[in-house]
Parts: structure tokens; C-alpha cells; sequence
């Protein structure tokens, strides 16, 4: 049997549902395969994930026009800014004529 590409449809196939947690799904590591429950596979890599490990390029995607940053004192999870919080990060104090005035002058 020839290798199928990717690209390629197959028809007729039945539709696939929501797995319910209890089905078994086959697992393979190091070559040795095995099975367990979607359910399971989630307790374990819950249990596993170290915090905070997870890189940016990882992340779940932003809404548009959002920022994520931290506005503690401290080493913090990153959250959804306000406007607010984020001209006190960049120092504005006020808007005057469409010029951002901060601390140290117009920026």
C-alpha cells in the first residue's frame, strides 16, 4: 500500500464526536505503545506541567488590540491589561492634543 499524503480527502468516513473521557486512545513512547483515557492523559500532563513554563509562542491567541503584561512589583503571571494600566507603564499622565505627555515630557 502506497503512502497516502496529507492533502488527500477521504469520503464516507462516519462523523466524529466529542470524546467523552472514557474512551481509550492509543498512546506510543520510546516505541512501546499502550493506552489510556483522554481523561487521564489530562491528569497527568496537569500534574507534570511545571508552572510558569510555558513559552510565549504557546500561548492561547490574543484578541486583537489587547497587551499582556505585568503591573505588580514583583514576578507575576501575565494578564490582559487596561488602558489604564498601560499608560502607568509607559509613564502618560494625560493626552493633550493627541500628544502623550508622561513624566519626562512629550513621548
Amino acid at each position: 500500500m502506497a503512502n497516502t499524503p496529507f492533502n488527500t480527502f477521504v469520503t464516507g468516513l462516519p462523523s466524529a464526536g466529542a470524546l467523552a473521557g472514557t474512551e481509550l486512545v492509543p498512546l506510543v513512547k520510546s516505541g512501546t505503545s499502550s493506552q489510556s483515557t483522554p481523561a487521564a492523559v489530562a491528569t497527568f500532563v496537569a500534574a507534570n506541567l511545571p508552572a510558569n513554563s510555558i513559552a510565549n509562542a504557546s500561548l492561547a491567541q490574543m484578541a486583537s488590540n489587547t497587551i499582556k503584561g505585568n503591573v505588580t512589583a514583583g514576578l507575576a503571571n501575565a494578564v490582559d491589561l487596561t488602558v489604564a494600566q498601560v499608560k502607568t507603564l509607559l509613564g502618560i499622565v494625560a493626552v493633550v492634543d493627541s500628544i502623550a505627555v508622561s513624566y519626562f515630557g512629550a513621548v
